[in-house]
């Protein structure tokens, strides 16, 4: 925050020059305890889309990661299916910000046939985790096929947006 010129940094906790920070949690001065950790590794067959998980509004920095190149897709929905995010319509999409529902992620290709989204959140709705489902072609190919999601869910949302201010440099 800049007053008269001059540029102080303004904590999580709303003061001036402090060095309040949120956690992973999104706890302001908080040590990491605070919210509910869900880790799935996924490693079933089917075809076509097919559902992974539902990832809860105010979710945040959800990790979703395929640990092992493979020929499948990641895709996001709305709650009802009929709105893709992310790799709808049988098509994957190239790597880049992409927008769920008001908040933004990045996917990514680390290297061929492996993908990674990245949501800092917290996501204002739910969100719906599929995944365009080839696996059963390698897993039937004897391939290893390995998914993990990660989602650090907040516990409680205690601190307005407007108090969360950096020192401009």
């Amino acid at each position: 925050m800049c007053i008269s010129g001059v540029c102080k940094k303004v904590g999580c906790d709303g003061e001036i020059d402090s060095n309040a920070v949120e956690d992973i949690c999104g706890v302001c001065n908080g040590d990491g305890t605070q919210c509910k950790v869900v880790e799935k590794v996924y490693n079933e067959r089917g075809r076509d889309y097919v559902k992974v998980a539902t990832i809860p509004v105010g979710s945040r920095n959800v990790l979703i990661e395929e640990l092992a190149p493979s020929m499948n897709t990641i895709a996001i929905s709305d709650v009802s299916g009929s709105r893709f995010f992310l790799n709808g319509n049988h098509r994957e999409e190239l790597n880049g910000d992409k927008k769920f529902g008001e908040i933004e992620g990045v996917y990514s290709h680390p290297e061929p046939k492996k993908e990674k989204l990245v949501i800092h959140g917290p996501l204002t709705e739910d969100l719906v985790f599929f995944c365009f489902n080839q696996w059963s072609l390698s897993l039937d190919e004897g391939s290893p096929v390995d998914i993990i999601y990660l989602d650090f869910a907040k516990a409680f949302d205690r601190v307005p947006d407007h108090r969360l201010f950096y020192e401009l440099e």
